[in-house]
């Protein structure tokens, strides 16, 4: 009987702690608008919350090519965080890709950033699926600079390079376009 509420208890303060975190995250994920006024301020602050110029990184893709955040100035980008192993993850790529046919010709881009330890299975599956957007290797440092705690976690930044939008979880075609259309 003691183990029993001993269990039911370590459970309600395991649910709390995810919820408290969730939360957290639902309530930052933020909308700067118009990134107008930032424009006009040349010295806009380095960071990862929305308003400030996005830190500059460098990541290998999938076929060994390396690629810089700086290299899509001018670009709008959805730099999105995800694994092979997360379900909200693999919902949102077909409508990445969906995103991704409709608007690589234009100012748009995507910088996939895997987080798995293992880029052969990762290799696999987007190969399986034929997603032919950027899919770049994640390590520690860079979900140390944009604290990725839970994923995916989507950043949406404008052809200046400043955070326009955050967002925590899966997102679908609509709400990527939204966003697009709203940036330019």
């Amino acid at each position: 009987m003691k183990s029993k509420k001993l269990s039911v208890f370590l459970l309600i303060i395991i649910v709390s702690i995810t919820g408290y975190f969730l939360v957290q995250d639902y309530i930052f994920s933020k909308d700067v608008g118009s990134t107008g006024d930032n424009l006009k301020n040349k010295n806009v602050e380095t960071g990862i919350n929305v308003g400030q110029l996005a830190p500059n990184f460098k990541l290998n893709s999938l076929s060994g090519e390396s690629y810089e955040l700086s290299d899509f100035k001018g670009k709008i980008v959805m730099l999105n965080f995800w694994s092979i192993t997360c379900p909200p993850c693999i919902e949102e790529m077909p409508h990445m890709q969906e995103v991704y046919n409709d608007y690589k010709d234009s100012d748009f881009e995507i910088l996939a950033v895997n987080l798995d330890r293992n880029m052969k299975e990762v290799e696999l599956y987007v190969d399986h699926f034929d997603y032919d957007f950027l899919v770049l290797e994640g390590d520690g440092d860079i979900e140390r600079t944009f604290m990725v705690r839970f994923i995916p976690k989507t950043l949406f930044i404008d052809p200046h390079g400043i955070i326009y939008y955050e967002h925590v979880g899966a997102m679908d075609y609509e709400q990527i376009v939204k966003k697009i259309k709203e940036i330019r």
